[in-house]
């Protein structure tokens, strides 16, 4: 398994913790009855260390600390603007995919999962075709043909599409990378999925 993250968090509560893993450069000194951890942070790295992801982490952060443009804040505060500018871009997507999903479902019979309040969503979208529909694998491959992409199937929540009395859903993932004219877009091609 692979992947990256960072643990935040005060160094005298940090060194208080024991790793969950251990091994490789998070050991000091082993002796035939017991072992030493390194000082923190590395007492947390086992293994060898995930070079290529941090590299990317380091180059995602530096971007979103460039977002407002300014360059003479420190990084910390172009940080905290950074991911204010992407709460206020996340929110403008919410609000207005959530204005035309209700728009569609009144005229169309799709059954959004979840609450309409855009107070209450974050930025994916579940829902369920009507029956006189091919369904949301057939949605799935007639958006991939326009270059859109969403996820079908139950999404790991069985359970939850028992519940539903639906087998399975369609979700539609936004952020950053998008804007509003991808919302228009998808809407656009689910009528035309939707009428033919």
């Amino acid at each position: 398994m692979t992947g990256i993250g960072v643990l935040y968090g005060k160094g005298e509560h940090l060194k208080t913790l024991l790793p969950s893993i251990s091994g490789g450069g998070a050991v000091q000194e082993v002796t035939l009855v017991d072992h030493t951890y390194q000082p923190i942070p590395d007492k947390f790295e086992p293994g060898t260390p995930n070079v290529v992801a941090a590299v990317s982490l380091d180059a995602a952060l530096r971007r979103i600390a460039s977002l407002d443009g300014s360059s003479n804040e420190t990084f910390r505060d172009q940080l905290a603007v950074g991911f204010d500018w992407l709460a206020t871009r996340e929110k403008e997507l919410i609000d207005f995919f959530s204005r035309r999903m209700h728009d569609i479902s009144t005229k169309r019979e799709i059954q959004l999962i979840g609450s309409l309040e855009e107070s209450s969503r974050i930025g994916l979208f579940s829902f369920t075709l009507p029956s006189t529909t091919q369904g949301e694998q057939a949605l799935g491959r007639y958006l991939a043909q326009k270059n859109i992409c969403i996820r079908v199937g139950a999404h790991c929540t069985h359970p939850l599409h028992t519940q539903l009395l639906a087998d399975q859903s369609a979700r539609v993932s936004l952020w950053v990378y998008n804007d509003v004219e991808d919302v228009h877009l998808f809407f656009s091609v689910l009528e035309q999925f939707l009428c033919g």
